[in-house]
């Protein structure tokens, strides 16, 4: 039996391509940019993003972009369809449930677009590490028991893993695999579960 005020569920969720409906870091390259410079792109190894990356922040250092320039890039992108909704339920939860942010994306700008949207205070820790909205998420999930359920983004590469391991053995995957289009299909899923608590 759980302690009272002690989170029965932990939520966790990336931030690209799943709390906003973009990639942080395109967004910023195309608003404040438009291109960059072929010898800065020639630069990206595969496996090295986080490094190409930093190239890419000194390289708009150099050309005048300022946090605040950054801060109202990350502050406009849009939420995915129905995150809103989803993030209000889950913060009307109270302490049945513990949320956190693990994404490759960075803190500076996961916090600005979370702050201007009023989300911010709702996440316990935000921890930015090499886990995206693809391949790489593949490992973690694979470590899910058979009570877990596991949000993939339908059509995306974690989705498409997910269903391939499934398809070879049923095993391979013992977590629940609830696919979604928009915020509302998992915010459905929540709700049931949490109206059976």
């Amino acid at each position: 039996m759980a302690v009272q005020g002690t989170p029965r569920f932990l939520l966790t969720f990336d931030f690209d391509q799943t709390i906003v409906n973009e990639d942080s870091d395109d967004s910023i390259v195309h608003a404040l940019c438009q291109r960059l410079p072929e010898s800065l792109r020639a630069t990206y190894r595969e496996g090295f993003y986080n490094e190409y990356m930093q190239r890419v922040f000194k390289y708009l250092g150099e050309q005048g972009v300022r946090p605040r320039d950054l801060r109202a890039v990350y502050e406009a992108i849009p939420l995915s369809p129905g995150m809103g909704d989803l993030l209000q339920f889950v913060a009307k939860q109270g302490a049945c449930l513990e949320v956190i942010i693990i994404s490759d994306a960075n803190t500076f700008g996961v916090e600005s677009k979370l702050r201007a949207a009023g989300h911010l205070g709702l996440f316990r820790r935000i921890l930015s590490n090499p886990v995206g909205d693809g391949a790489n998420d593949f490992c973690p999930m694979g470590l899910l028991a058979s009570s877990d359920v596991a949000f993939p983004r339908r059509g995306y590469p974690m989705h498409r893993l997910i269903q391939e391991a499934q398809k070879a053995e049923p095993s391979s995957f013992p977590a629940t695999a609830v696919p979604w289009e928009t915020a509302h299909d998992v915010l459905l899923h929540l709700q049931q579960v949490l109206n059976a608590c």
